[in-house]
């Protein structure tokens, strides 16, 4: 059965729209702000298809009017990633917007992280990051991780495809550039996301801020429900240095088609 791909077009007068989320942004806040930037549509109502946390940014699927009745048809969607790693550093939530877990900033060379990476293509088994939405007992993720009880509960795991991985650039980050664009994005952040205490977190850490640590910026092609967080906590824990998402954007969604 061949497959093929089609983009949907950016503007607000198709439906379903796409919509770029910004940095620091809810996924809410971008509807909001979406219906200011669209008058049309104040009075509409919308539903988006596939979520992407404050730390995250790029391209949303919305649903108006009496296309949110079609939700669960625009759910399976592959999506295009560009993001960066930083490597030596653990957090809870495994991006910036977390609690510092570890840092071992022990040297990789760099075949042996290529080598990591570019294997990481085809269906896979992926958990659920600690700090997501998936339910577990009723109850979120990230209700259980905030209170400290991922303990009590066996994390679930799903299917998902990684189609490609690019390697973009090696490089380096200070810890200090880590750490000041850590606390101005949990800043930008509107909600109740811990930001107080993760912004005492990171200033308090005492790293110094001259350690350089390793980076490297990838595209990912891959299927709908595909965590980048998780994807960056199981390449850390398995190169044993750990790793954190520095950064994401979402630069592409796109429908399959079969025939």
């Amino acid at each position: 059965m061949k497959r093929s791909w089609v983009r949907f077009p950016i503007t607000a007068h198709i439906v379903p729209v796409t919509f770029y989320k910004k940095l620091g942004e809810t996924s809410f806040g971008a509807i909001q702000r979406f219906r200011e930037e669209n008058p049309e549509y104040k009075d509409e109502k919308i539903a988006f298809a596939g979520r992407l946390d404050p730390m995250a940014e790029g391209e949303m699927l919305f649903l108006t009017g009496e296309e949110t009745k079609r939700k669960e048809d625009f759910l399976g969607m592959d999506k295009v990633y560009e993001t960066e790693f930083v490597f030596g550093i653990e957090t809870d939530s495994h991006d910036l917007m977390g609690s510092i877990q570890k840092i071992q900033n022990t040297p990789i060379e760099q075949s042996a992280i290529e080598k990591n990476i570019l294997e990481r293509t085809g269906k896979q088994k992926q958990k659920f990051p600690a700090f997501s939405k998936r339910h577990v007992q009723g109850k979120a993720m990230f209700v259980w991780a905030a209170e400290g009880r991922l303990n009590e509960i066996e994390i679930p795991e799903h299917e998902v495809e990684i189609y490609s991985i690019e390697i973009l650039h090696n490089g380096e980050k200070t810890f200090g550039e880590i750490r000041d664009n850590a606390v101005t994005r949990i800043s930008d952040v509107v909600g109740d996301f811990r930001q107080e205490q993760l912004i005492n977190e990171w200033n308090k850490n005492p790293t110094d801020v001259t350690e350089r640590f390793q980076t490297i910026t990838l595209k990912v092609f891959c299927s709908t429900g595909t965590y980048i967080r998780q994807l960056a906590q199981d390449i850390g824990t398995d190169l044993g240095c750990g790793a954190t998402v520095f950064s994401i954007k979402r630069t592409a969604i796109i429908q399959k088609k079969t025939q």
